[in-house]
């Protein structure tokens, strides 16, 4: 949240490659954690650039969220795999995952991730030029996570919509 991403590298790397990495892929509980972490991992590769670093991780937490079966860890990985792309500013790839993670917590009631779904849905729609739909899902994202009364990473919400808006020529209101 705060940009370090190499600090935010070296911690998330220890807990996905470290000693105890296993353990953590084997435990329902400890794979929700292990699957978070390769997606913040992916998030913050793909800040820094290193796109074949950030698409490893993303596709391991997606294989280990698919074997799993359970919808959250799903959600979280297609997500997280979206985010890269996005950064890369391959948006009709990043879109297809945005789809998939909108639809797990729609189908399965992922609700703790339908706001990240709308916010990275409508960023990559907004990006591909479809202005109407972006807005509805990026200012429905800010909104679901200000209802849960969720701040972390608020302003990512608040800057995905703000970016839409400009690209939808919205200036002022951006």
């Amino acid at each position: 949240a705060q940009a370090d991403f190499g600090v935010a590298i070296d911690l998330l790397k220890r807990l996905v490659d470290g000693p105890n990495a296993g353990a953590a892929r084997e435990h329902l509980n400890l794979l929700m954690t292990y699957v978070d972490a390769c997606g913040w991992l992916a998030f913050c590769l793909g800040a820094q650039g290193d796109f074949p670093a950030a698409f490893e991780y993303a596709d391991r937490a997606v294989a280990l969220a698919d074997a799993s079966g359970h919808p959250q860890p799903q959600a979280i990985a297609y997500g997280f795999h979206a985010i890269p792309l996005i950064i890369k500013g391959d948006f009709s790839l990043a879109l297809p995952w945005c789809e998939r993670a909108v639809h797990v917590c729609q189908s399965k009631a992922v609700l703790a991730w339908i706001p990240t779904g709308y916010s990275l849905r409508g960023w990559a729609l907004a990006w591909l030029g479809h202005h109407g739909d972006a807005l509805k899902y990026l200012e429905e994202g800010a909104a679901a996570r200000e209802r849960m009364n969720v701040t972390t990473n608020l302003a990512l919400f608040y800057f995905r919509w703000a970016d839409g808006l400009l690209l939808a020529g919205r200036v002022e209101e951006a």
